[in-house]
């Protein structure tokens, strides 16, 4: 009897019990974090990468193919698409032809526009509602 009592007021497994229990919820925010953290981490670098084709095309407006070589390589990642676009704009907003002067006189300017989309898959399907989806980026630069 007395051996009874003194393993159901011993203490010895507290610790074991209480990790049992917790970790389960810790590494479920831990998944979350890393997959999270994933997700800031794509969208950095689409970003950089629309960065870093707009400079190409402040230097080099013309050439489209160099400018949608340049954001895939700064991407470093597979599944990047690239768009790009050349327009004309007034000082108003409006876009026109290039050709086409607006309606003050002036030539309207050249603009250089890219978008880059990426697919992101979490891996924790807890995370997929929330951060599941394309990564977007866009820019917009002046040309000479």
């Amino acid at each position: 009897m007395i051996g009874l009592q003194r393993i159901w007021r011993g203490r010895d497994g507290n610790i074991a019990v209480e990790v049992a229990l917790a970790m389960p919820i810790l590494l479920a925010l831990l998944a979350g974090i890393t997959d999270l953290g994933r997700a800031v981490l794509a969208d950095a670098r689409l970003k950089s990468a629309v960065r870093a084709g707009l400079e190409y095309a402040q230097v080099n407006p013309n050439h489209g193919g160099g400018i949608e070589a340049v954001v895939r390589a700064a991407a470093n990642e597979p599944g990047v698409t690239v768009t790009m676009a050349q327009i004309c704009q007034c000082p108003d907003g409006s876009t026109v032809e290039c050709s086409v002067a607006c309606g003050d006189g002036q030539p309207p300017g050249g603009y250089v526009v890219i978008s880059a989309e990426q697919a992101f898959t979490a891996l924790f399907p807890g995370m997929s509602a929330l951060i599941e989806g394309p990564r977007l980026a866009h820019g917009s630069i002046r040309a000479k």
